[in-house]
């Protein structure tokens, strides 16, 4: 068994995944290991998986879900220092034209959110980005 290692640029980007598909699929690399914090792995995976591995991802981030409710049930105050809202990610305010540039990204061809079990609209990401921010500010206002 042979090993490849390579650094890694430190963003998740289409450029960064499209580097190291290259590197992976040009040594005939067959497996990718991640290293690192979670963007090396998201990326070393991302760069690596079939598009219907991805997928599973999904299930991944859903569980999380399940995490969190169990953490509320638990009625321990656990805070893992994640952000809720867009104040907590230096974002004071954000225009409707910001706002729509942002979704536009989310919503090209090749992102994975159209595996959702929904119709994905520019429109819809740009209410669920408002709505999720209003939640996370009710919710660090009652905590």
């Amino acid at each position: 068994m042979e090993f490849l290692e390579t650094g890694f640029a430190g963003e998740c980007s289409r450029e960064e995944i499209a580097r190291l598909q290259i590197l992976s699929r040009g040594n005939g690399c067959s497996c990718t290991i991640g290293l690192g914090d979670g963007k090396a792995i998201d990326t070393s995976v991302i760069a690596a998986a079939p598009t219907r591995f991805l997928v599973s991802g999904m299930g991944d981030a859903l569980s999380t879900y399940f995490e969190a409710r169990a953490n509320v049930r638990s009625k321990t105050k656990v805070n893992a220092g994640l952000p809720v809202c867009l104040e907590d990610i230096g974002v004071q305010s954000i225009s409707e034209d910001k706002l729509r540039e942002v979704a536009e990204k989310s919503c090209i061809p090749e992102e994975s959110i159209y595996a959702m079990p929904f119709e994905i609209t520019v429109e819809g990401v740009m209410e669920a980005i408002l709505k999720a921010d209003r939640m996370g500010r009710t919710y660090k206002a009652a905590h």
